[in-house]
């Protein structure tokens, strides 16, 4: 398959030929990767969406955004996941899961502000 295109200007991906990349998604909408296909990703103040994410969300947290944080804050691996998360356990994968606890009174993440993600 083609590699899709940067977001149209509406902001919705679209295949190298043109046609909405929707009509290859699931069933939720959702354009399918598939290991001959890019992820287009720009995140940027002049979305419509800019900012309204990461709000009222259940954030997981991979190994790569805890180093990451931990490095921003400057905090210890235990200090962070006992400050800052709730973690859990899949057990159909047997994995731990760890979710970035949102802010109590705003919904949104702690990281997020008027210029972005202060961590990313």
């Amino acid at each position: 398959m083609p590699p899709l295109d940067p977001a149209s200007p509406d902001d919705r991906p679209t295949s190298a030929a043109g046609g909405d990349a929707v009509a290859h998604g699931d069933r939720h909408g959702a354009a399918r990767l598939d290991p001959d296909r890019r992820f287009p990703f720009a995140c940027h103040q002049g979305l419509a969406c800019w900012n309204r994410c990461c709000v009222n969300e259940s954030l997981f947290l991979t190994p790569y955004d805890l180093l990451r944080l931990k490095g921003r804050l400057g905090a210890t691996s235990g200090r962070l996941l006992a400050q800052r998360t709730a973690t859990g356990f899949d057990p159909a994968f047997g994995t731990p899961l760890v979710r970035l606890l949102m802010n109590p009174e705003s919904g949104r993440c702690p990281f997020a502000g008027p210029q972005g993600c202060a961590v990313y």
